[in-house]
């Protein structure tokens, strides 16, 4: 994957909510990521996050036609189901921390 595009999304409670939109060719049949796509994108939202001093943050992901593509099995690979929310991802604290020195 070369590129994936994020649409950040304001909040009341100061968290950082956004979409991460996939391209095509990382898109796995049954509109999913690997680990290995999604690692260096939670680790670059991660950094952002800890220098900005955001509480928490929310991604979700799409491809570029807008439908919805899973994380929940790159998130168990990774080792970070507890950060599972239906289909989105709930970075907090110390998994923000984790996240951001790899």
């Amino acid at each position: 994957m070369s590129k994936a595009d994020a649409i950040y999304l304001s909040s009341f409670s100061g968290d950082l909510s956004l979409t991460v939109v996939v391209e095509p060719d990382a898109v796995q049949p049954g509109y999913t990521v690997s680990a290995e796509t999604l690692a260096p994108i939670l680790g670059t939202v991660a950094r952002s996050a800890v220098e900005m001093g955001v509480p928490a943050v929310v991604i979700y992901t799409e491809e570029e036609g807008g439908i919805d593509v899973s994380i929940v099995g790159a998130a168990r690979e990774l080792g970070i189901s507890e950060a599972i929310n239906g289909n989105s991802l709930h970075l907090t604290g110390e998994r923000l921390d984790s996240l951001a020195e790899q």
